[in-house]
């Protein structure tokens, strides 16, 4: 019996070592858990990144159909006001100024800047401000035609009335 007990004694001693950890057996928790924090933080920042690219690449998308929508619409108009036609001549038309495209505010999904206009007679800058309404047609509420270093008003003058609704 003393042998058994013995036996039994060993075994039991044996799974005591086991079951208690060493601390060079916990060094690769000090590793390994830092070093998944810095790969969780290294995804989050790519994920960040791509993110906002992604929102750069769209919102240049969106602006750049804003921006031929709003220079057609603009060309429209002109060619209805008298005090643009005087100015400017016949077939006017307004396109981007290179490298400066409109801006478009989503939230108060107003679009604004200044667009190259030329017609038979002359050039200029228009500096233009269209608000979409809910549901509602967009109007411009800033139509300003500089000439020769003059501002004229288009909405004030020459024809009063804002371009008639269109779709956009």
């Amino acid at each position: 019996m003393p042998e058994a007990y013995a036996a039994m004694n060993t075994t039991s001693s044996y799974t005591n070592e086991q079951s208690v950890k060493k601390p060079q057996d916990l060094k690769w928790v000090i590793i390994a858990v830092p070093c998944a924090l810095v790969a969780a933080f290294l995804v989050f920042v790519l994920i960040t990144l791509l993110m906002q690219q992604l929102d750069t690449q769209v919102n240049g998308i969106y602006n750049n159909v804003h921006t031929k929508l709003i220079s057609s619409l603009a060309s429209t108009q002109l060619n209805r006001n008298s005090e643009a036609v005087k100015l400017l001549g016949e077939n006017i038309q307004a396109s981007e100024i290179p490298g400066q495209r409109l801006e478009y505010d989503v939230t108060s999904k107003v679009a604004a800047g200044k667009l190259n206009v030329k017609g038979t007679k002359a050039h200029g800058t228009l500096t233009v401000s269209r608000q979409k309404g809910n549901g509602k047609d967009a109007m411009f509420q800033v139509l300003q035609l500089e000439v020769d270093g003059k501002v004229y008003d288009l909405l004030k003058i020459g024809n009063a009335e804002n371009m008639p609704p269109t779709p956009g």
